[in-house]
């Protein structure tokens, strides 16, 4: 039964190797919003500094004048950026203002929870609000930890997750420790059937377990019980595509007693679907051009690529006319999985291709630079 529940409470939570900090939970407040009534509502957190989305959250329907919205996606000393908007033209996507109505607050040097109270004006910021990432952007390496802070215990989460849409099967495969006080380091594979979609999917309960959470644009809530022990674990949390902060309780009849907080980072140098893991002793076995991701994007997006062998690579990229807008690499690599950053910062919108030239082959790609 232990390695069962470690494995769910564990299993909806990774993260990444970080010296243990302060997660700190942002309110926010809006009032005047009743001209938005029945409009769909988003706010995503971007931390200023790593230009990460670390939380999004989304309202189908604007409940009328007054409303509020927790995202758990503060960390201690950090800066971000809280964008939002109401799909004020209805199209079910962002639009520039004024078709619809987009703003952005601040938060500098966090120390604590963070309120912030918005009255709806005119004052409208373009915030370029990208659309909701596929599940597939999640999947790879995750290393973290959680903390009890009932009991002040710890302790360490590494990570594989695949979002399997074809087969509707989620699957991870799990190391952590410290599992209601047990010292020992714990091995976890779970293959789980889901429901849902690129935005929203709903993970059932283990055997023996009733309940489930879902996972929809942003958002973790979930509510699991175990019948025979009478335990029931609840969560609630917010995440980007790289990064997780979370609150967990557990509680019987007698209720609560103990909660805690898992904090969650991608590893970006890894991925399920990469030829050859860093790490794991092996070196890719073929050249490859992986999709740059965001796509769109606007201004930054990141192209990554792996050779076999020790080459000259050089990757640029051209508009819809063939003619070349950028070199983003002309040098000599080693084998591996490599990574480099583009900036579409001057160039107009639309199409861009990116060309990798190494080994004597030639690789293109499609991304979109958005207005």
């Amino acid at each position: 039964m232990i390695r069962r529940y470690g494995l769910f409470i564990s299993g909806l939570f990774l993260a990444a190797a970080l010296p243990l900090q302060a997660q700190y939970k942002l309110t926010l407040n809006l009032s005047n919003m009743g001209i938005h009534s029945g409009d769909r509502f988003q706010v995503r957190v971007v931390d200023r500094e790593t230009g990460l989305e670390t939380a999004r959250h989304t309202l189908e329907a604007i409940p009328g004048d007054h409303f509020s919205v927790d995202l758990w996606a503060l960390l201690e000393n950090h800066s971000y950026n809280v964008d939002f908007y109401a799909d004020f033209n209805g199209n079910g996507v962002y639009n520039a203002p004024p078709a619809d109505h987009a703003y952005r607050l601040d938060i500098s040097n966090v120390g604590g929870d963070v309120t912030l109270d918005f009255v709806h004006d005119t004052g409208f910021t373009d915030i370029q609000f990208p659309g909701s990432p596929d599940y597939a952007v999640y999947e790879g390496t995750w290393n973290g930890y959680w903390h009890n802070r009932t009991f002040d215990t710890q302790g360490d989460i590494s990570a594989e997750i695949r979002v399997n849409h074809d087969s509707s099967r989620f699957e991870l495969n799990l190391t952590t420790s410290g599992i209601f006080g047990i010292p020992d380091t714990a091995h976890f594979s779970l293959h789980a059937p889901f429901t849902g979609n690129e935005d929203s999917l709903h993970i059932g309960a283990p055997e023996d377990w009733t309940g489930g959470s879902t996972v929809k644009t942003g958002s973790i809530k979930g509510s699991i019980a175990y019948p025979a022990f009478g335990y029931t674990l609840n969560t609630a949390g917010n995440f980007g595509p790289g990064q997780l902060i979370a609150r967990y309780t557990i509680s019987d009849a007698r209720g609560e007693f103990a909660e805690g907080i898992i904090l969650l980072n991608k590893d970006a140098n890894t991925s399920v679907n990469d030829p050859q893991k860093p790490g794991d002793g092996k070196q890719p076995e073929a050249l490859t051009l992986f999709p740059n991701y965001p796509n769109p994007f606007n201004p930054d997006t990141r192209i990554r690529f792996s050779i076999a062998r020790s080459t000259d690579v050089r990757l640029t990229v051209y508009d819809m006319l063939g003619r070349e807008v950028g070199i983003l690499l002309d040098d000599f690599r080693e084998p591996g999985i490599h990574s480099v950053t583009f900036n579409g910062s001057g160039l107009a919108s639309g199409p861009l291709f990116y060309r990798l030239e190494a080994d004597g082959q030639i690789f293109t790609g499609k991304m979109i630079l958005s207005e």
